[in-house]
């Protein structure tokens, strides 16, 4: 509640809003973010590692540099589960992916192999 001279009014909501520019605002991306990555490999972490990129032991499942990042996956059925999660744990901090500049890319020595990633019933480019 809210304390006036001498009533009281209504609980009024306070959002969480910094402007882009604000020095804090790149270090808030960078703590929210991680915070949603590391949801996403503790979510995706599997004993069946092969084919997959492993440095030192540890398994890469997104690189990240400023606000982009790129998910990695061995299979399609991978990729389509991290994006998926990445798009649930994203909204549980008000954030949202941009879905037109979002893209996929298949680095592979077969051919004929597609990413076929869904956001909002669109097929990402």
């Amino acid at each position: 509640m809210e304390r006036t001279v001498d009533e009281l009014d209504e609980w009024f909501s306070i959002g969480r809003v910094i402007r882009q520019g604000c020095n804090i605002s790149p270090t808030e991306f960078n703590l929210y973010t991680e915070r949603i990555m590391r949801k996403i490999d503790e979510e995706n972490i599997e004993e069946d590692s092969e084919g997959e990129l492993v440095i030192s032991g540890r398994r890469l499942t997104n690189l990240r540099y400023a606000d982009d990042t790129t998910l990695l996956a061995s299979t399609q059925e991978k990729a389509k589960k991290i994006f998926k999660d990445l798009i649930l744990e994203s909204a549980q901090y008000n954030m949202q992916i941009n879905a037109k500049k979002t893209k996929t890319m298949v680095v592979t020595r077969n051919e004929g192999i597609q990413a076929k990633l869904e956001h909002k019933g669109e097929y990402l480019d």
